[in-house]
């Protein structure tokens, strides 16, 4: 059985399932006439996240710790919580991706598959954004501190710094996918 933590047997049904799948596309294209893995047993694993989430409270606590922490993380964390985007999106908007739609503000993100979505934010997120960027008019909506775009891994360390000063519990199990 897939236990929390316990991440081979989950990664192995994915790759089983995406080969099944890619010799399942060749057969309906009529380029392959069986699948080697048509009647490979996969592991089991449950459908239960294993994604840590956060109660109200420590939600609060960690954007206010973010508050204090400076502008980007505090904009980071508030556009994470408040709006529901992935991490990959977060890094990847840029400042023009920023819109007004009717009088709310927005951000366009690319989504799982390419596709642009248009997120309309939160005050607070919007807020915090606007701080963030300050009087910049291009480039990522997240920079480093030497200008370049933020990345992941650095999300990621940003999210358990804030979650550990926040004293949220078990802050290493607190992940960007915990915010959503």
């Amino acid at each position: 059985r897939d236990q929390p933590g316990h991440q081979p047997q989950r990664q192995l049904a994915r790759r089983l399932s995406a080969i099944a799948s890619w010799y399942t596309y060749l057969g309906q294209e009529d380029v392959g006439d069986r699948s080697p893995f048509a009647h490979v047993v996969r592991p089991e694993v449950s459908n239960e996240s294993t994604t840590r989430g956060l109660t109200r409270a420590q939600a609060r606590s960690m954007t206010e710790c973010a508050t204090e922490s400076g502008p980007r993380d505090e904009a980071l964390i508030k556009l994470l919580l408040f709006s529901g985007v992935r991490e990959s999106e977060a890094i990847l908007a840029d400042v023009d991706d920023l819109g007004w739609e009717d009088d709310h503000r927005t951000v366009d993100v690319v989504r799982k598959g390419g596709k642009v979505q248009r997120i309309a934010l939160s005050l607070v997120a919007a807020d915090a954004l606007e701080k963030n960027i300050g009087d910049r008019t291009e480039g990522p909506l997240f920079v480093t501190d030497a200008g370049g775009r933020l990345s992941a891994s650095q999300v990621f360390r940003t999210v358990r710094r804030i979650a550990r000063i926040a004293e949220v519990p078990d802050p290493a199990e607190v992940t960007p996918h915990s915010l959503r």
